[in-house]
């Protein structure tokens, strides 16, 4: 039986306007470091890239800086990360909505970048002190999207027929041998394990989406279940009065009327 077959559909607005954004980066950034001459290009460009020891030191923006950034006398990095943009965004754009792809985009970013920086602490011999890429966000889109296309299968090259998780695997062994090797991407060393897991945790089956919804979900029960418990409760009755009616009249065989005690 075979497999249904993903639908690719052209970007949206939104994510063309990300992919031409950071190709102009990128573009801008050749120009300055390969025919500008002068330092001002590259100095922007520090203050843009990934630095673990300047995050550490309080320069967070990095964290987020650095997936705008690729490089600039290596047009294969930009243009892969465009071409995946390109065919996996649309889905999880279709998926979520336009808003919480780009936070996705963002979160799996600083998350990724943010584990890097913490193993140059564990490894420092390892982990990349110097970081930079959308790779990782990509990354990222791509497990996220696998993991809610199970039972599909895509064209993997255009001409081999795969299952979405199989190409996971791939990308796994991938940055493996990469790592066997010392020989890491733009992005880093672990930088892109962290990306496959933000994938997980921030995608549709997130662990941590549960975890809040089933808390909300007791939350809500407990209010239920007190509304319940009030609607139940019995109304207290009047407590008994001590003053008593005795019927009489006064001295000279009048009525005076009741006299209460």
């Amino acid at each position: 039986m075979s497999r249904p077959q993903t639908a690719w559909r052209k970007p949206s607005q939104p994510v063309l306007v990300l992919m031409v954004a950071l190709f102009v980066i990128w573009l801008l950034l050749a120009l300055g470091v390969n025919w500008g001459g002068g330092p001002g290009t590259r100095e922007v460009m520090g203050w843009l890239v990934g630095k673990s020891g300047e995050v550490l030191h309080g320069q967070i923006w990095r964290l987020i800086t650095a997936a705008l950034i690729h490089d600039p006398q290596h047009p294969t990095h930009i243009l892969f990360t465009l071409l995946l943009i390109y065919f996996f965004a649309p889905a999880l754009e279709d998926r979520w909505g336009t808003k919480r792809l780009f936070a996705f985009f963002v979160g799996s970013a600083a998350f990724a970048f943010a584990v890097e920086t913490l193993m140059t602490l564990v490894l420092p011999g390892v982990a990349s002190e110097v970081w930079f890429g959308g790779t990782v966000f990509v990354d990222a889109a791509v497990v996220a999207w696998a993991i809610g296309a199970r039972g599909q299968s895509v064209r993997f090259m255009f001409v081999i027929p795969m299952q979405p998780m199989v190409m996971v695997g791939l990308m796994v062994v991938w940055h493996v041998l990469l790592l066997i090797t010392k020989n890491g991407s733009y992005e880093g060393m672990f930088a892109p394990f962290a990306a496959m897991g933000a994938g997980y945790l921030f995608g549709d089956t997130s662990p941590l989406r549960r975890l809040l919804l089933k808390l909300k979900l007791r939350r809500l029960q407990k209010e239920v279940a007190d509304l319940e418990r009030k609607g139940k409760a019995k109304p207290k009755r009047p407590r008994p009065s001590h003053l008593r009616v005795i019927e009489g009249g006064g001295n000279d065989g009048g009525d005076d009327g009741p006299v209460l005690h």
